[in-house]
């Protein structure tokens, strides 16, 4: 379906390939956030019970019927103040005796002798047990409160089926959380796939919309997943790596020239493991390949061979010094016509205040360029401790590498207009590990 089809320089059939080996990872994202809201949200929600009575007012202790004599309306508004004050209220919560949060209101009932009293809690026995105990400790302290005015209870309260807060969203709170769950699973799946495109393709192919797209997938990570996951992963990225390496040989062989400098934005974005791979497929399809490191600030080539105890003495440290030709350097992979020259270790000689000149590496690729077909190199973070410009300057060719997540927003952007700009023909953009 999407074989043709090409959303600016990037194939949508191979994006779509790069994409589906992490739908497990987004689907096991939806599950966990669907869970996470499924258990959260019913937690986040408290109900309130509401309780309600209405309580006649007699003067006196004299338990007569309710009429609106202007006595029993003030003995009324006596009691209703008495019950809103801070002193009774502080009295009845220690009568009570439990951290439970409770609301309290009182009000006269228009020009009567009658209140309305309410009470709100988290559970409904303890709304209903809290208005008898309001009435019955203001009837026992009445005498020392408001000259011995008691309330009776009109209207009896009742214990609440349902809470008064909302009982709408608790009926429907399984679709609630149905529907949350989902979206938060939808909107971080969204969030996934924004991290994974946009800051890798989507915001420099909007300024350099006609640049060419080199697709790396990702590589395999060491004893993570299934043996035949991995094995799958790496094919596509060794097939994607060799149309590559196909396309640019076919560039190096139609515009002529041999060097190709490899630079990135952040580090940790994969040149020296790209330019080892690259070597390797420029090899497979007949060339002779010179990987030459200069990334002295991050080697990554000089690091794994010291690692390994496979470092050289002398590296490419050295010829810049003068101490030794390129061809000293190189070291020639046992099987195959590639040559590596490694950065070396920096102050490997005490040279505490280590320089070099523009003509210095003009020196160096001259004579990299008489040694094999094709000559790349490896300059790791742009304008670094190497200083890619200086190589840029005497490479014919460039590459942009960027890897997904690595490097700050719109970086890219700002690597992409120096190679554009640069002395060096740029040829175009690698998505590794997209």
């Amino acid at each position: 379906m999407f074989n043709g089809f090409r959303w600016g320089g990037i194939s949508v059939r191979g994006l779509i390939r790069t994409l589906l080996p992490d739908v497990w990872m987004v689907i096991a994202v939806m599950i966990i956030a669907y869970l996470a809201i499924g258990i959260v949200g019913p937690l986040a929600y408290t109900p309130e019970y509401e309780v309600n009575t209405i309580a006649a007012v007699y003067p006196d202790n004299t338990l007569s019927p309710a009429d609106s004599s202007s006595e029993r309306i003030d003995a009324a508004a006596a009691v209703n103040g008495v019950l809103g004050s801070s002193a009774f209220r502080e009295g009845l919560e220690e009568l009570l005796g439990d951290s439970e949060e409770r609301i309290f209101e009182n009000a006269c009932v228009s020009n009567t002798n009658l209140l309305s009293i309410t009470v709100r809690s988290s559970t409904a026995e303890d709304a209903y047990n809290s208005i008898r105990t309001l009435i019955g400790y203001y009837n026992e302290m009445a005498g020392r409160l408001t000259g011995n005015e008691v309330i009776e209870i009109v209207v009896q309260p009742e214990i609440p089926e349902e809470p008064s807060n909302s009982p709408v969203l608790l009926k429907y709170r399984l679709l609630l959380t149905l529907f949350l769950g989902f979206a938060t699973g939808a909107f971080l799946v969204f969030l996934y796939l924004i991290r994974k495109t946009y800051k890798t393709a989507g915001s420099v192919q909007r300024q350099y919309k006609d640049a060419r797209y080199f697709l790396i997938p990702e590589a395999p990570a060491g004893k993570i997943g299934f043996a035949r996951r991995k094995q799958k992963k790496k094919a596509l990225r060794q097939n994607a790596v060799r149309k590559t390496a196909e396309e640019l040989r076919q560039m190096l062989h139609a515009l002529g020239g041999k060097s190709i400098l490899i630079a990135s934005c952040a580090r940790e974005e994969g040149t020296a493991e790209f330019a080892c791979e690259l070597a390797d497929a420029l090899e497979s399809l007949g060339r002779s390949v010179l990987v030459v490191e200069t990334d002295f600030g991050d080697s990554g080539l000089t690091k794994k061979a010291e690692k390994d105890g496979d470092l050289p003495e002398q590296g490419i440290l050295d010829v810049l010094l003068g101490r030794c030709s390129v061809k000293d350097v190189c070291v020639k992979h046992a099987e195959k016509n590639i040559l590596t020259a490694f950065a070396g270790l920096w102050n490997a000689h005490e040279d505490s205040q280590f320089s070099y000149s523009p003509e210095d590496a003009k020196r160096v690729m001259e004579e990299a360029g008489s040694l094999a077909d094709i000559v790349l190199v490896d300059s790791g973070v742009w304008g670094g401790a190497g200083d890619g410009k200086i190589w840029n300057s005497f490479s014919e060719y460039s590459l942009a590498l960027c890897a997904p997540d690595r490097a700050e927003f719109f970086a890219e952007d700002q690597l992409i207009a120096d190679l554009s700009n640069g002395p060096s023909d740029f040829t175009g953009i690698v998505l590794n590990g997209f």
